[in-house]
């Protein structure tokens, strides 16, 4: 750019042109400078350079070559979080000049990896090939403030395995968020908990885990059951029916975006098997003999099927028992006997047994006894049973001479209740009940005592009567049963000085069986509740009292209700051993359905007819014929049969009764 200097020329002469050029392009500040070319012009503008001898003299090294700045500017880039800073377009930077060349594109970066707007971009990285290392270009960076990243779409789900399940059994709950899992090692992920909820009940939470792309949480074998127990019409989250089953996703993370933050799906819950037990009354006196009508206390203990073992459809996983809703029908007239009835735990620490009872009226009409067949329904609440293997028989009578007295003791070994007796020790009991000479009020008394190790002291307590309420006898001649019950007190007697009630008003029942003189194959079971709490059971079996056997004693039953000892072959309606309870003509079923045989109870008032007794198949084959048979008699059929139904032709002069037997399998 500077003027070289010249030496004199000719007077009008003057130097037109010089060009001076440096030694290299490259940048420094020891350039030499060379003049290539200079040409000379005269006053009147013509070319006169011709008239001179130019000697080109190369400059001192003072020349100068400075670095050319650039900008390069970071632009406006917008992506999907992926977890990193890279960015896709590359920033602008102006032309170079004639030869250079880019060897390295610039490249752009977002100031963080996370989602959000106003990212600072930062552009970085630009390479020239100038034949110089890149030294004549000052490259100056400018960064961009515009930068978005936008959030990454993902989907969630919750699926339930088995999708179809009893309430009280065990199922698995897993939500996915597919694509959800950190894109870089180190890098968040979609979230971190889900919560699962049936209906509006939280089961549980459960963490998320990486399973390849994948987030996945699952909570594992988590029983279908209600935090507590519902009243009189079960409407839980846990109750028989279709249910909404979600997953809440707990936080979410700001660089993801899940489509759906509560997924549902539906799941069955079904009926859980109950099995019941019939422990009421099964022989009622009427009041006294001139009346028809007896209140008899149906009772029941109902089971959820995890506290039943061995039985085929056991399982471990125990619901409420105080869901099921259970009521007493009369199979005979396909009729309730009660409404629907919520059973109360026997012990309040175990919600897997529990009991119901109801007070029926049970009208006898003109006979001295009838027989009703009762059976228990499980249903309109969690649990389920309606099975005729149920049913049990109640003997509504009139009290014509019915008393039981008699004295000993047994030694329980599976006692149960708040007071339940060591094992081993003695229960003695004396007792004397009868019904008054009109048969209209019970008579007598009931003592009973039992002993329990209380932290190393033998205890002693006491059970006696206060107010009878009633007394049933019935069974064969052979085999006597009475149940009792009544009124009374508990107490602590271990100091006989200083006696300490622990309850009045309770309810006792004692059943009994007399199987003949003397009296060592006699049993007892004594149960003592207050409420529906057991409070004293002398012999617990899953879910009621059995009688035991008298260790020590006798008891003696009489009554006017028993039934024929043995079966009678031919006719011989004098046989001191057949009671012939005189009654219109009828046919009473006794086990039914069976796995063995069946036994028919021939009912008439006509004792001098006989009755013939037809059993065909389920196809119309003849199977079986009795004949010569007489009223009072109770005859055994099946005991050859295969499983199946057949059905029982009843016949006595011009009256014909047909009833239904079941042969069942033991498998």
């Amino acid at each position: 750019d500077e003027t070289p200097t010249v030496s004199t020329l000719a007077a009008g002469d003057a130097v037109n042109t010089v060009i001076q050029v440096y030694d290299n392009r490259n940048v420094g500040n020891t350039h030499v400078l060379n003049v290539s070319v200079v040409t000379i012009k005269d006053g009147a503008n013509v070319d006169v350079t011709a008239n001179y001898d130019i000697n080109l003299v190369a400059s001192p090294a003072t020349g100068v070559i400075t670095s050319r700045p650039i900008t390069v500017t970071a632009v406006t880039n917008t992506k999907v979080y992926d977890g990193n800073t890279s960015a896709v377009a590359i920033p602008t930077f102006p032309s170079l000049q004639n030869g250079d060349v880019v060897s390295t594109q610039p490249i752009e970066v977002y100031n963080n990896p996370l989602a959000g707007t106003g990212k600072t971009m930062t552009a970085s990285g630009l390479v020239i090939n100038d034949g110089n290392g890149g030294n004549n270009y000052i490259i100056n960076y400018v960064q961009n403030s515009t930068g978005v990243i936008t959030t990454l779409a993902v989907t969630s789900s919750v699926n339930v395995s088995p999708t179809s399940k009893q309430y009280s059994d065990l199922v698995t709950y897993t939500a996915r968020i597919v694509g959800g899992a950190p894109l870089v090692t180190g890098g968040p992920q979609a979230a971190q908990s889900a919560t699962f909820k049936v209906g509006t009940q939280e089961i549980g939470t459960a963490t998320f885990t990486v399973s390849g792309s994948d987030l996945v949480a699952i909570l594992t074998n988590q029983p279908l059951v209600e935090p507590t127990p519902y009243g009189t019409s079960p409407t839980g989250q846990m109750s028989p029916g279709l249910k909404t089953v979600t997953a809440v996703i707990n936080n979410p993370d700001l660089n993801f975006s899940i489509g759906n933050l509560q997924p549902t799906t539906s799941l069955s819950i079904t009926k859980e098997d109950a099995r019941v037990n019939y422990t009421g009354l099964m022989f009622q006196a009427t009041p006294n003999t001139s009346t028809s009508t007896a209140t008899v206390l149906l009772q029941a203990s109902v089971i959820d099927i995890s506290a039943a073992i061995g039985d085929p459809a056991y399982d471990a996983y125990a619901g409420d028992i105080r869901n099921a809703r259970v009521k007493f029908v009369n199979r005979d007239a396909n009729t309730d006997l009660t409404g629907w009835l919520t059973p109360s735990l026997i012990n309040a620490a175990d919600p897997k047994v529990g009991t119901v009872s109801a007070p029926v009226s049970f009208n006898i009409g003109s006979s001295d006894a009838q027989q009703f067949t009762v059976g228990i329904v499980v249903d309109n609440g969690y649990y389920l049973r309606d099975d005729q293997e149920d049913n049990t028989v109640v003997t509504v009578y009139k009290p014509l001479g019915d008393f039981v007295v008699g004295g000993g003791f047994i030694k329980p070994t599976q006692s149960s209740g708040t007071y339940a007796s060591t094992s081993g020790f003695k229960t003695n009991f004396g007792l004397n009940v009868k019904y008054n000479k009109r048969g209209t009020n019970l008579q007598g008394s009931v003592n009973i005592i039992f002993r329990r190790n209380v932290a190393g002291v033998i205890r002693t307590y006491q059970i006696k009567t206060n107010s009878m309420t009633s007394l049933g006898v019935g069974g064969t001649t052979v085999n006597r049963k009475a149940q009792f019950l009544s009124k009374a007190n508990l107490r602590d007697i271990t100091d006989p000085l200083y006696p300490v009630s622990l309850g009045g008003n309770l309810d006792l029942r004692v059943d009994m069986a007399d199987l003949g003189e003397p009296g060592n194959k006699d049993s007892i079971g004594v149960t003592l509740y207050e409420g529906g709490t057991l409070l004293y059971s002398s012999n617990w079996i899953v879910s009621k009292t059995v009688p035991m056997v008298l260790t020590g004693g006798n008891i003696q039953i009489n009554g006017a209700n028993f039934g024929p000892a043995i079966r009678i072959e031919g006719p011989n309606p004098t046989d001191p051993r057949v009671v012939l309870a005189p009654q219109e003509f009828a046919v009473k079923v006794l086990g039914n359905p069976s796995l063995s045989t069946f036994r028919l109870q021939l009912q008439s008032n006509n004792m001098q007819e006989k009755f013939t007794v037809k059993v065909v198949d389920i196809n119309g084959r003849l199977i079986e014929v009795q004949q010569n048979l007489y009223a009072g008699q109770v005859i055994e059929l099946g005991s050859k049969y295969t499983q199946g139904t057949y059905f029982a032709e009843v016949m006595q002069g011009t009256n014909r009764n047909v009833v239904k037997l079941v042969k069942i399998s033991r498998d």
